[in-house]
């Protein structure tokens, strides 16, 4: 068996194969649509392959080769998944009204006074409709020759964040979204915080609450802007921002915990497989 590569280095090959893909796909995820995050999933697999590849399968180590890509492939999968807030970019002071044209920036402290009206809040059940069964397959149903889809409903509470002063014949730029309960406790449970002070820190927006915020807009008569902002209302973005990372900090030390175990006992079985000494000959008389 040919030695392994010096504990320290693999250790660092191995954060940087989870690192990196998370922070690649929470920045695709940052895009809005669901082909950035089928991406990042491919992304982050493949990454994690390459590496455990060059760790492992040269070093003739294919229990380690197995465990490390179900490690390096797994864990940054999970961890992107579970974080809700933009960890990425500056907390910034602006207007509303600049809001959109500030793209990078992570969440925002309103200069301008503006709040969510809370008298305009409106919520709205989105669907999601899916091939299953015989469907998936190209066939159809036996009742009325109709494809079999399975669906799933998820419901938002959608407010406008507008200055003082605003009308509503005047687009919206920035709203609040709030979903079903999320494993990221970034802010209080319910929407009665609205009407206290706070910010807005951005949300890696799926498909559907983009769609949530704009029906919910509509409903209300209220026209929303072609770069609507969609966020969570926090009483500080800087402080919610950290608290929407934790979980995916948490992922990643778990298993970097548990790549680096791995290595040790990989190391002990490479030592244990040494070439031993041949027993001294026993001279004749």
């Amino acid at each position: 068996m040919d030695a392994p590569l010096p504990f320290p280095r693999a250790v660092a090959y191995g954060a940087a194969a989870l690192v990196l893909p998370v922070l690649l796909g929470i920045g695709l995820r940052f895009a809005g649509t669901e082909e950035a995050v089928v991406g990042a999933i491919v992304i982050c697999g493949g990454i994690g392959g390459i590496v455990v590849a060059i760790l492992s399968i040269r070093r003739n180590a294919m229990p380690t080769m197995v465990a490390g890509l179900i490690l390096l492939a797994i864990a940054p999968l999970a961890a992107v998944v579970v974080a809700e807030g933009q960890a990425l970019g500056p907390i910034q002071r602006v207007a509303a009204a600049h809001a959109p044209a500030r793209s990078l920036a992570a969440g925002f402290v309103f200069t301008d006074g503006a709040m969510p009206r809370i008298d305009l809040q409106q919520t709205v059940t989105i669907g999601e409709y899916v091939p299953s069964g015989r469907a998936r397959r190209g066939g159809v149903s036996t009742a009325g020759n109709l494809p079999q889809l399975s669906n799933s409903f998820f419901t938002y509470a959608v407010v406008p964040i507008v200055p003082p002063g605003w009308t509503p014949e005047q687009p919206v730029r920035v709203v609040a979204v709030e979903g079903e309960p999320s494993i990221v406790s970034v802010r209080p449970a319910g929407t009665a915080h609205w009407a206290a002070p706070g910010g807005l820190l951005r949300t890696l927006s799926e498909d559907r609450e983009v769609r949530a915020a704009r029906q919910a807009l509509a409903r209300r008569s209220l026209v929303a802007a072609p770069d609507l902002v969609i966020g969570l209302w926090v009483p500080s973005p800087g402080w919610a921002r950290l608290d929407a990372v934790l979980p995916s900090l948490i992922v990643l030390a778990v298993a970097l915990s548990g790549w680096m175990a791995l290595l040790a006992f990989h190391h002990r079985a490479a030592r244990g497989a040494g070439p031993r000494a041949a027993p001294p000959r026993r001279r004749r008389r």
